[in-house]
C-alpha cells in the first residue's frame, strides 16, 4: 500500500454591503474560501485502511440587514464577514483512551451481547420481596431515628435493586422486537462474505462558549455580534464480526431464530454471567474495563472479529444569538447566518486485531456516581452505630 495526500480547495461566492448614499463608496463584494486535505493509503480495497481528513474555511458568517435601522450606513445582502480559522474548543469532560473505546465498542457490538440475562435477572428477583418489604417498614416508621443513614438505604435499593430488576422487566416487554433485530442480523452473517460489520458508539461531548465581535470589518461599523461556538467530538468503533466455524454457513432460518432467543436472554452460562451477577461489578465498571472483556467470554455463537477501526470526529460550528449596536440605534435591524460547519477533522486509524488490554483508570465521577458514593459512604460510617 502507498500513501497518499490529496488536497482541494473551492470559493463561496457571498454577497455585498452598500451605502446608503450612492457614489461615496462602492459596493463591497465579498467572497470566501474552503480548504480540504485527506490522507490515505492506495491499494487492497478489501482491507480496513487509516484515513485523515481535514476541512476548514475562512467564512465567519454572513450578514444580513442594516447597520442602523434608519437607513443610514451599510445595507448587508449577505456581506461574507471572513477570518482566521479558530480552533476546535476544549473537550467538555475527560476523553477516553483509544483502548477504552475499543474495549466498550467491543462489548457494544458483539452478536452474542445478551439484551436481558436472565440468570442475572432471576437473582434480581428474588430481592424483591425483601425489597418490598423494606419500603414498607421504611415508610411505616418515618426513617426510624436515623434519618441519614434509612435515606441512603433507599437511594442504593432503588438505584441497583427496584431500578436494575425495572429496566430488565421493561426490555423484556419488547423481547420479540430485540430477537427479530438479532435474527435479521445473524442472517446477514450467514448470507454475507465479509462478516457482519457494526458500529459500536463510544462517546459524544459537546463543548460551548460565547464571543463578541464586529459583524463586519466596514467603515462605521458599529454593530457587535454576539455568538456561540459548539465543538462536537465523538468516538466509535467499525467492526467486523466473522463466524469461526463453518457450520454456521448451513445452518436454517429455524436454528438461526433458537440461537437469537439464546443470545438475547443470555441463558448460556459464562464468566460474564458471573461477573454480572457480583454485588459490586458496577463499581469495578467505573475503574476499569474489566466488564467489557468479560463480555467476550459469551460464545454461544463462536466469532471473531477483524477490521477494527477507531473513528474519531471534530465539527465546529457557530450560531448566532444577538446584535448589540454601540451608537445607541435601536431597534437593531441586523443579522448574521452561520455556515454548517467553519472546522471539521475525522480520522481514522487501525486497531490492534489482538484486542485491548487490560484498563485500569480514576475518572471524574458524575452526579450519579458521586451521589452512590455519598450513600455508601454513609452506610460506612453509620455502620457501627
Amino acid at each position: 500500500m502507498t500513501a497518499r495526500i490529496r488536497e482541494r480547495s473551492g470559493v463561496f461566492h457571498g454577497g455585498s454591503a452598500t451605502w446608503y448614499q450612492p457614489g461615496v463608496f462602492p459596493p463591497q463584494m465579498t467572497s470566501a474560501t474552503w480548504w480540504e486535505k485527506c490522507g490515505d493509503l492506495t491499494g487492497s480495497r478489501n482491507d480496513a485502511h487509516p484515513l485523515d481528513i481535514e476541512w476548514h474555511t475562512n467564512l465567519a458568517w454572513y450578514a444580513q440587514g442594516r447597520q442602523r435601522v434608519n437607513g443610514f450606513g451599510w445595507t448587508y445582502g449577505g456581506y461574507a464577514t471572513t477570518w482566521s480559522t479558530p480552533g476546535h474548543l476544549l473537550t467538555s469532560s475527560p476523553e477516553p483512551s483509544d483502548n477504552e473505546v475499543y474495549s466498550r465498542g467491543l462489548a457494544s457490538t458483539n452478536p452474542n451481547a445478551p439484551v436481558v440475562d436472565i440468570p442475572v435477572f432471576l437473582a434480581e428477583l428474588r430481592e424483591i420481596p425483601d425489597l418490598a418489604r423494606y419500603f414498607t417498614e421504611l415508610g411505616k416508621k418515618a426513617f426510624r431515628q436515623r434519618p441519614i443513614r434509612s435515606l441512603s438505604d433507599a437511594y442504593l435499593a432503588g438505584r441497583y435493586g427496584v431500578g436494575m430488576f425495572m429496566k430488565d422487566l421493561f426490555t423484556m416487554l419488547d423481547f420479540q422486537t430485540s430477537v427479530e433485530r438479532r435474527f435479521r442480523e445473524f442472517q446477514n452473517m450467514r448470507n454475507g462474505k465479509s462478516g457482519l460489520g457494526r458500529k459500536g458508539k463510544v462517546w459524544t461531548d459537546v463543548s460551548r462558549n460565547y464571543f463578541a465581535a464586529y459583524l463586519t470589518p466596514l467603515y462605521t461599523e458599529d454593530n457587535a455580534l454576539i455568538w456561540e461556538q459548539t465543538t462536537e467530538t465523538k468516538k466509535w468503533v467499525s467492526i467486523r464480526w466473522t463466524p469461526e466455524e463453518s457450520s454456521f454457513y448451513t445452518k436454517t432460518d429455524i436454528e438461526l431464530l433458537g440461537l437469537a432467543k439464546r443470545v438475547v436472554l443470555g441463558q448460556d452460562l459464562s464468566f460474564d454471567t458471573l461477573y454480572q451477577a457480583f454485588p459490586w461489578s458496577w463499581m469495578l465498571d467505573w475503574y476499569t474495563n474489566l466488564g467489557d472483556s468479560m463480555s467476550l467470554t459469551r460464545n454461544t455463537v463462536p466469532v471473531t472479529y477483524d477490521a477494527c477501526c477507531l473513528m474519531r470526529s471534530q465539527i465546529s460550528r457557530g450560531e448566532f444569538h444577538e446584535i448589540i449596536n454601540f451608537g445607541g440605534w435601536s431597534p437593531i435591524s441586523a443579522s448574521a447566518r452561520f455556515p454548517a460547519r467553519f472546522l471539521s477533522n475525522k480520522r481514522r486509524s487501525l486497531l490492534a486485531p489482538t484486542g485491548p488490554s487490560l484498563e485500569f483508570s480514576l475518572p471524574l465521577l458524575n452526579g450519579n456516581q458521586l451521589s452512590t458514593v455519598a450513600a455508601l459512604a454513609v452506610q460506612f460510617f453509620t455502620a457501627k452505630g
